[in-house]
């Protein structure tokens, strides 16, 4: 059974299935002799860049960005870990045809061959509330609601706003 426990936890449950899944359609590679687990697909910052742009796993979510980040600048940050198999996709938030990536916007890892979402990031850019990847008298507003009491994140908005809020 210790085999089948490919996380490690203690437990053979439905993150080993996920796993052996995962390494089944070639999104793993599994080693042999230690066990160790690594993604083939994943998301991954690029190399050589002047920002420093974070992708947060746990938490599903990526920041570092400057704002007015355009859809086809977010490869110049963030890459696929193995291009022959995947490629990123970006749906902005505010409008889809916006062209501009702001907070809430989302980095899909797509499969290539499949089509299927292999793995799904929120953006975070810090300061800008309204996902209109900019930081102004909006977002300023937003907070001057918030304090007063006139509006309450975590009654109506996303989940991405309220882990924002928690920074």
């Amino acid at each position: 059974t210790a085999a089948a426990d490919l996380n490690k936890d203690g437990h053979i449950n439905s993150t080993d299935v996920a796993i052996i899944r995962d390494y089944l359609a070639g999104y793993l590679e599994l080693d042999q002799v230690t066990g160790t687990v690594s993604r083939v697909l994943m998301l991954d910052t690029q190399p050589e860049t002047d920002l420093t742009v974070t992708i947060d796993r746990e938490n599903g979510i990526v920041y570092g960005f400057d704002t007015k980040i355009t859809k086809d600048e977010v490869s110049e940050f963030v890459t696929v870990t193995n291009k022959v198999k995947g490629e990123i996709e970006v749906v902005c938030a505010k409008d889809i045809f916006s062209p501009f990536v702001g907070t809430g916007s989302t980095i899909n890892v797509v499969d290539s061959k499949t089509g299927e979402v292999v793995e799904s990031f929120t953006v975070i850019i810090f300061g800008d509330l309204n996902g209109d990847s900019a930081i102004n008298s909006t977002d300023v507003s937003i907070i001057g609601d918030e304090l007063k009491g006139v509006t309450s994140w975590s009654d109506s908005s996303s989940d991405t706003y309220s882990f924002a809020k928690t920074f």
